[in-house]
């Protein structure tokens, strides 16, 4: 297996694999595809098959820019929502209106993260998960899948990219084994990475383990055509960035609502209440907050 100390080394990786074997594919043509326009549009990809990669340090999650522009604000907030009980698609499109294009004709995330992953009043599948593992240390049952025999046969316009989280606790450490059905290298991985590694930081925190390694499968990984442009950016960037620091003890889970309610403030006012928050849920929603703002213009 391919293992790498960063997400930033893992991306180098993939680009050049992806540069080197990358086979054309037609794009979909599904009315429900927002990648292809409806179905209007034959956006062709270059895509390799069944890649994995494992990365020794999750919280080395982030690219420099000079590899691959991210909004920090818009990767957080994703990973907020997905620990919001009962979150709308409001929550998220605040800080990126393009996710209109993914809701249903009611402005609903059908197959959303946060449903599938945190839940609402009625039940909670991450919560679930951490209550396993504590029960029984070793179990290998720690799993999420995240598509539901019924989105093959609606083909809603948000039909999951994550296929399954499985989360296994080894020599006191909490691994993650993540599996993309479908993983876009330029436009989504970036995001997808830092959600994700979040979500395995909050985990190992509840379950009060160190942080252990990471791994991303993807069943198809593919750069659409007309994306050369950025591949050879990927391609180039020798720069570094530094790991992000520790995540506090208290997470959105087991936090007294403080965090919650600040990002629901900033999302309503604009405006961000420190005065409950530790220095990195600061940091967080201060990047949020930049966010929230450029995407208003």
């Amino acid at each position: 297996m391919n293992t790498f100390e960063s997400f930033h080394e893992a991306y180098h990786h993939l680009a050049a694999l992806l540069a080197k074997e990358g086979d054309r594919v037609a794009g979909p043509r599904s009315r429900t595809s927002v990648g292809s326009g409806f179905g209007t549009a034959d956006r062709a990809t270059f895509e390799i098959v069944s890649p994995t990669v494992r990365i020794r340090d999750p919280r080395n999650r982030l690219l420099p820019d000079t590899c691959r522009r991210t909004s920090k604000g818009f990767a957080f907030a994703n990973y907020l929502w997905a620990l919001t009980p009962g979150a709308d698609a409001g929550q998220v499109i605040a800080y990126n209106a393009r996710g209109k294009a993914f809701t249903d004709d009611n402005g609903t995330l059908v197959c959303g993260l946060s449903q599938r992953l945190i839940g609402d009043d009625s039940g909670s599948p991450l919560r679930d998960l951490i209550a396993l593992m504590r029960r029984d240390p070793s179990t290998r049952r720690a799993y999420l899948g995240f598509i539901y025999p019924a989105d093959l046969r609606d083909e809603p316009r948000d039909f999951s990219c994550f296929g399954s989280l499985q989360f296994l606790h080894r020599d006191g450490r909490l691994d993650c084994i993540a599996s993309m059905r479908s993983q876009s290298l330029i436009g989504v991985m970036p995001y997808d990475v830092i959600l994700l590694t979040m979500v395995q930081e909050t985990v190992a925190n509840e379950l009060g383990l160190r942080l252990g390694s990471y791994y991303h499968h993807c069943g198809s990984l593919h750069y659409y055509a007309g994306e050369e442009g950025h591949l050879r950016s990927v391609l180039g960037c020798a720069d570094e960035v530094e790991a992000m620091p520790p995540m506090p003890a208290r997470t959105p889970l087991g936090a007294d609502g403080a965090l919650l309610a600040a990002e629901r403030e900033l999302r309503r006012t604009g405006l961000l209440d420190e005065r409950h928050l530790e220095p990195y849920w600061r940091d967080v929603l201060g990047a949020m907050r930049c966010a929230l703002t450029s995407d208003k213009g």
